[in-house]
């Protein structure tokens, strides 16, 4: 497929398959949608680290240096979220930003969902679906970490972001 040829030149590019995090330390309904999201990215060919529903404090701590090795690298992580994971989006991105005390080299990190002139532009011209998808083109690029926040792990726009920014972002 076109997503899988995409995702070999990003692969000879970095010199190894990108990478997505997919974390859950919880069982409040998001734990279905992390679990699609996990299944649909090794289909494509990523490698994926996932931290499920059950993650000890160890595996947290693996999640959490993985997010710092992005920022030390000088790269962004970047969170997206549908509906009331759109809030949780925003304030995780607040958290990273602002939260960790580090001013010197602060974490740059951004939730897509907080631009609401973006999002209605995009969503009238392109639609819905494309919201991420053509944020992540404008924003986005390979070494950068992309977060999503889901219950389902069907909502058309979280699946397009997931697999396009892994394939396109770098283009």
């Amino acid at each position: 497929s076109i997503r899988r040829q995409r995702q070999m030149c990003i692969r000879d590019r970095l010199k190894r398959r990108p990478k997505m995090l997919i974390g859950k330390p919880g069982l409040d309904g998001h734990s279905n949608g992390a679990e699609q999201i996990a299944v649909r990215a090794r289909d494509i060919g990523l490698e994926v680290v996932y931290d499920g529903i059950r993650s000890t404090p160890e595996q947290l701590v693996v999640a959490a240096n993985k997010l710092k090795e992005v920022s030390d690298n000088g790269n962004k992580v970047i969170i997206a979220g549908n509906g009331g994971s759109a809030a949780t989006a925003s304030h995780f991105a607040n958290d990273l930003a602002f939260g960790t005390n580090d001013y010197e080299k602060p974490f740059k990190v951004m939730s897509i969902t907080d631009n609401t002139a973006v999002l209605t532009a995009l969503g009238n011209d392109y639609g819905y679906d494309f919201l991420f998808e053509r944020t992540l083109r404008a924003l986005g690029k390979a070494e950068d970490c992309l977060i999503v926040i889901t219950t389902s792990g069907n909502s058309k726009n979280i699946i397009l972001a997931c697999l396009l920014y892994t394939s396109d972002a770098a283009d």
